[in-house]
This record gives structure tokens, sequence and C-alpha cells, in this order.
């Protein structure tokens, strides 16, 4: 059951779901092979999984992903309790990557060894198509799309980018705009002027809302234009991707097959007032309205 249903989360499911298969892999491989004898309609499906199972490179892969996974899960679940704080998640990010970058896979095949020798002792048998090689070259493959990946999403852009919201918060007397100013191609000596009359505000600068006004108001991006389009691209940095699968959840369930002829505008019209609100009472709960009251 946890197996088929993990938690949730961005990188939770399949952190949970890799160390439950290797725990139970035998019972697993075990069920699989009762299936494929006696399901008749399921034993074309079971008899595919159990011969990816019963292979040593399928097994090796497995513990590869679980030792990847775990710190990419660690690092979304940080990233989403952050509360917007830019410096601290650039600091996480980058040392998750290079923590995934210097795997050590001689620790790899040792939890390997140990497992396999678990699985066949528990009577699966367990294919020798495992080429050291071959699985370390496809293992270095993945690990360095991930750290490249991670790399283009936290890259020394993003974080000089980041640095202003240390500077918001910190209001020091000179502070170093030199990248901001050069990522924006913005003259330090404006930022420089524009800063002696925002540091002055009693204010929280770098808490959420001021940064929106910043970016946002009228009165806010006439005084400090330089400094509003600097906060509008800090303030669109991801940081998490829960918001944004959140919102392709709610365009499934509005977008089904039973509306499929619902207009993009209409469908953005929808998605605004389930997101955004305002929040719509639900018909189930409304109280009755008796013959009296009409």
């Amino acid at each position: 059951r946890e197996f088929s249903t993990p938690p949730m989360g961005v990188f939770s499911p399949l952190e949970k779901c890799i160390p439950l298969q290797g725990n139970f892999y035998a019972a697993i491989c075990l069920a699989l092979e009762t299936i494929y004898v006696d399901a008749g309609d399921l034993s074309c499906d079971a008899g595919g999984l159990l011969l990816q199972l019963r292979k040593h490179s399928t097994l090796y892969l497995l513990h590869l992903l679980h030792s990847i996974l775990q710190p990419l899960a660690r690092l979304s679940k940080a990233l989403q309790a952050s509360g917007g704080n830019m410096s601290s998640a650039m600091a996480l990010a980058k040392a998750t990557t290079a923590g995934i970058d210097a795997y050590d896979f001689s620790n790899l095949l040792s939890e390997f060894n140990k497992a396999g020798k678990v699985i066949v002792e528990a009577g699966v048998y367990l294919e020798d198509d495992f080429v050291m090689k071959e699985s370390e070259k496809v293992g270095k493959k993945f690990i360095h799309q991930v750290t490249k990946n991670l790399e283009a999403r936290f890259s020394d852009h993003v974080s000089e980018i980041c640095i202003l919201q240390s500077i918001l918060k910190d209001k020091p007397l000179s502070p170093d705009l030199k990248a901001v100013a050069n990522i924006f191609h913005i003259p330090v000596a404006e930022l420089n002027s524009k800063w002696k009359f925002l540091r002055p505000l009693n204010v929280d600068l770098s808490s959420q809302d001021e940064m929106i006004a910043l970016a946002t108001s009228s009165d806010r991006i006439a005084m400090f234009p330089s400094f509003a389009l600097a906060i509008r691209h800090l303030l669109l940095l991801p940081i998490g991707t829960a918001t944004v699968e959140r919102s392709f959840s709610t365009l499934n369930r509005i977008l089904c097959s039973k509306r499929c002829r619902l207009n993009t505008e209409h469908i953005r019209q929808l998605m605004l007032i389930k997101i955004e609100g305002p929040q719509v009472p639900d018909i189930l709960e409304a109280q009755p309205c008796h013959n009296e009251e009409m």
C-alpha cells in the first residue's frame, strides 16, 4: 500500500518509492511471479516488469536513483520552507549540486553487491547482465544531466540577483551594487544615488509585501525605477515548483474529458478563480431555504 500511494511532494514520491522497492525487492519479484502465472490478463504486464526487475543493471540503477533523489528531496523541502529567502535557497542549491557532482560510485557498488546477495538468498533469480563500465557510464551521464540542470537553474547570475535581497534586508550604508548593475545594464552611480533615498525608509525592504510594492506600485516605480526593475526579476525567480505543479493539477481538473470544449479564455478565467479566489461556496454545504424565509 505504501509503495502504490507515496506521499505528496516534488521529489518525495520517487525518493520514498525507491527505498521501499529496494527493501521489498524480493517480495515484489515473488508477487509478480505469482501474478504472471495465475492472473490471466495481467500476466503480460507482470511478466514485462518482472523481466526488468530480475536484472542486476536494474538493481544498480535503482540504488543510484535512491542516492541522488535523497538530497534532491531534501533540497525541495528546504526551498519550499525557505519563505522566499533567496540567499539561503541559493546556498542550499549550490551545496546540493556540489554533493551530487562528487558522487562516490565505489560506495554505490558496495551497496549494490550487498543488496544483490540478500535478494538472491531470498530465492529470486537475478540475470547477470551487469557490465560495470556501461552501468557506471549511464550513471555518470545521469548525474551530469542533474547537475547541469541545477547549475542552469541556480546559475551565478541568479545568485548575483539574490544578493539584492540581502542588501535590502541589511541596509548597508555603501552596498556593492556592481553585480546588479552589470546584469541589468544600469549605471552603478544611478543605483547608489537611488539607494540613498530608499535606505532610510522605515520598513523591511526585503519582506515579500515591500518588494511587491516596490516592483508594482506606480509611485515607487517612478521614484526608484532601477530598483523596481531588479526587484521584479528577483520576485520571479523560481525557488520552488510546488505552485506550478498545483496550477497544472488545477488545469487538469478543469479541462477534463467531459469539458473538453472550453475555450482558452474561459479556462484562464476558471483557473484564476480557483487559484486566486474569491472562494466559491460548495453547493452541497449550502443551508436549505425554507418556504417561510422565501
